[in-house]
């Protein structure tokens, strides 16, 4: 299977994953309670948006997962994670409010 139609056929699973968790969730915010991500990501945002950046989200972690060399981290999903990879990766990286900004 080439790269290309790698990706088509995760993206069809992974829209039809968020279109269904976004069907049976009586809220949006019940849907996102179940992705792993930070609501913050989605504040402002209508459902059709909401829904094409879930799952522009989850295909990014999964071809992120799949790409990855072997000794690198998992993707962060948020700044507090970023930050933390950061702290542990290296001791000496002073944290400042101008991290990330």
């Amino acid at each position: 299977m080439s790269d290309k139609r790698l990706t088509e056929a995760c993206t069809a699973a992974i829209s039809d994953f968020v279109r269904d968790l976004f069907t049976r969730a009586p809220m949006l915010a019940d849907a996102l309670a179940e992705l792993p991500f930070d609501d913050s990501d989605f504040a402002g945002l209508g459902r059709a948006a909401l829904q094409q950046r879930a799952v522009d989200g989850l295909c990014a972690r999964e071809w992120y997962h799949l790409q990855k060399p072997p000794w690198s981290p998992e993707l962060p999903l948020d700044e507090a994670a970023t930050l933390d990879q950061i702290h542990s990766s290296n001791p000496s990286h002073q944290r400042s409010s101008r991290d990330w900004r």
